[in-house]
């Protein structure tokens, strides 16, 4: 045999079986190359290939080659992630869904079909560092939203994947699973805005209910068994142990963790609040910026739960609480937790303010205005005082050396007010020599200043050293002429003596003008001291009535430090006491209302919080 020709002849068949191979390949994959008609392979005229052979070509079978049911996936696209990657879990809304529920997002009830609501909640996600976020898919209505929401982020470098809620209809099965899969993947694999991980499209499976654990782990596989989905699934009680895997395990749920915690995953999630309870609003805050300062940037994928899941009361989103469309919440992811603890002032009061204190304060050789001034020490904001500052005989040598120690130490943020036994040394002369410009007048003791959108009083109630009380003072007519030239819609005062009381001295008639001219003019707080316990009142008129639309809410807060002392008859309309406790009211004044927790001595005893809006 030529061996020349026998190589020639062998290459020759080499490269048609190579090439018909390659061809088949093709047609099984389903690639038409040249429009719906598949050419043959096309014949390179070589001296080789018009030579005579025995051997045989390959033929392709008459066999059809079943349609690709889907597109392949397209080569990487700036929708193709990878980790590390913040994204947070989106809820859809529709207009009619909020009646359900009472919630306060700064740009109103919305329409997650509004495109004008989706850019703005992108850019809002944006600049806290998110670059993705998962759709919360239930039913057939999901489609619809991710549509719309897909459309929408066109032109904003920002991806969505789906979060697939399935395993709480029971088991589903593979089919079903498939199914819904598949129905996701025509309908959205080529937008250019769908997130896709390693190539596929990134899909959270939220089967916090299973009872048949690796099993619906190998369903989910074999459902995704074509591999067109980054499956990211939630850990169950002995995950790890399972033979097959997804692509990533999260715990959706980190507040009741399942050990071991997935490697290269962690949620954050926010604690529940709502507009109604302002002081839970407060501690998930705290709580927040706590855990993303933990946490820091992402290290893998990193969930935020969740950006806007209003009926679960857990949302970063920008909330109307705020005043405002920024956001405490955003803005410490923003910052990765770094320096969050001022941001609670410097965000959650960019439009409030934080006003903070007590009466009846210092007593010379006790402790107990040392306990509460290290309460201040943990709250910032402004300090007010409702009198009795020295609670013995308001020497010089008493405001230095008993309460300057304590309270002292917070000066250059408060307020005082006076009380009886500020002003029984000369007539109050040590009491505004140490209190300065701050104290008002001498022989006057009253004075006003804004904070934050509200309008602040601080009156004399020690009237004989005030000038008086009555309708015809000097104090009543500044009083009525303040109230005139500030009109804010948000008024707090406060005096030493309480009107309504539970103490055993009772009320004091002399401060009922008082109350008459701040409900007159739709005033919202009282704050008072003089009786050495905590109490609160609902909201009364002058005559002590319950008025829930007008009236003014009192406080009496006589437990600064000063002995405490019990009660007698609980008063009318009197909604909360706390006896032999020492501590602070905190309010937090925002742009339309304001809410309270009186803050203890740790382990002395209970506390009080809650919310109410302006007149």
């Amino acid at each position: 045999m030529n061996c020349r020709n026998a190589e020639g002849r062998f290459g020759m068949k080499l490269q048609r079986l190579r090439f018909s191979t390659l061809w088949r390949c093709f047609l099984i994959l389903g690639v038409c190359l040249t429009g719906c008609a598949v050419p043959p392979p096309p014949a390179t005229p070589t001296a080789e290939m018009s030579q005579p052979t025995a051997t045989v070509t390959p033929v392709l079978t008459a066999t059809p080659v079943p349609s690709p049911t889907f597109t392949l996936t397209p080569t990487p696209a700036a929708n193709d992630l990878s980790l590390p990657l913040r994204l947070a879990l989106y809820y859809p809304w529709q207009a009619e869904d909020w009646a359900q529920i009472n919630p306060l997002p700064a740009r109103g009830k919305y329409d997650s079909h509004d495109p004008a609501v989706i850019e703005e909640q992108v850019k809002e996600m944006k600049r806290a560092g998110i670059r993705a976020a998962a759709m919360y898919w239930k039913d057939e209505g999901a489609r619809s939203f991710l549509a719309a929401i897909l459309q929408a982020s066109r032109e904003q470098d920002f991806y969505w994947g789906v979060l697939l809620d399935v395993e709480k209809q029971g088991d589903p099965s593979a089919g079903l699973i498939q199914q819904i899969l598949d129905d996701i993947y025509q309908s959205f694999a080529m937008h250019p805005n769908i997130l896709r991980l390693d190539r596929r499209i990134a899909l959270i499976a939220d089967v916090d209910e299973v009872d048949d654990g690796c099993g619906m782990v190998s369903r989910w596989l074999e459902a995704n068994r074509e591999e067109k989905f980054y499956l990211i699934m939630q850990v169950f009680e002995n995950y790890e142990r399972c033979s097959s895997q997804p692509d990533l395990w999260v715990d959706l749920y980190p507040k009741t963790p399942i050990e071991p915690l997935p490697a290269e995953s962690l949620t954050l999630q926010v604690n529940s609040w709502d507009g109604s309870d302002l002081a839970a609003l407060e501690r998930s805050m705290m709580d927040w910026g706590a855990q993303v300062q933990a946490a820091g940037a992402p290290k893998g994928l990193q969930i935020i739960r969740a950006y806007n899941d209003w009926a679960g009361g857990m949302n970063i989103e920008a909330a109307a609480v705020w005043g405002e469309s920024g956001g405490y919440y955003l803005e410490v992811l923003q910052r990765n937790g770094q320096g969050y603890a001022g941001l609670v002032e410097e965000l959650l009061f960019k439009n409030e303010a934080v006003l903070v204190g007590a009466g009846d304060i210092a007593i010379c050789g006790e402790e107990g205005s040392q306990y509460t001034a290290a309460l201040l020490d943990q709250i910032p904001g402004t300090v007010f005082t409702a009198g009795d500052n020295s609670n013995e005989e308001g020497t010089a040598v008493q405001y230095q050396m008993c309460f300057g120690p304590a309270w002292g130490r917070h000066k250059d943020r408060i307020y005082p007010a006076a009380g009886n036994h500020d002003l029984l040394t000369s007539q109050g002369a040590p009491y505004y020599a140490y209190f300065g410009e701050r104290a008002g007048q001498p022989g006057e003791g009253y004075y006003s200043y804004d904070l934050g959108q509200w309008h602040i009083i601080v009156l004399n109630s020690v009237c004989e050293y005030a000038g008086g009380c009555g309708e015809d003072s000097p104090q009543m007519e500044w009083l009525r002429k303040d109230l005139q030239a500030h009109q804010n819609l948000c008024t707090l005062a406060i005096w030493h003596y309480p009107l309504f009381t539970s103490g055993t001295r009772g009320g004091n008639e002399v401060v009922r003008p008082f109350w008459k001219a701040l409900y007159e003019v739709g005033a919202d707080v009282i704050i008072n001291g003089h009786d050495h316990h905590y109490e609160r009142f609902a909201p009364l008129n002058p005559d002590g009535q319950p008025d829930p639309e007008r009236g003014i809410r009192q406080f009496i807060v006589g437990t600064g430090g000063a002995g405490l002392r019990g009660i007698g008859e609980v008063a009318a309309n009197s909604e909360k006491r706390i006896l032999y406790t020492y501590g602070v009211l905190k309010m937090v004044l925002k742009g339309n209302g304001y809410y309270w927790e009186f803050v203890p001595v740790a382990g002395m005893g209970a506390t009080d919080s809650g919310s109410g809006v302006c007149h």
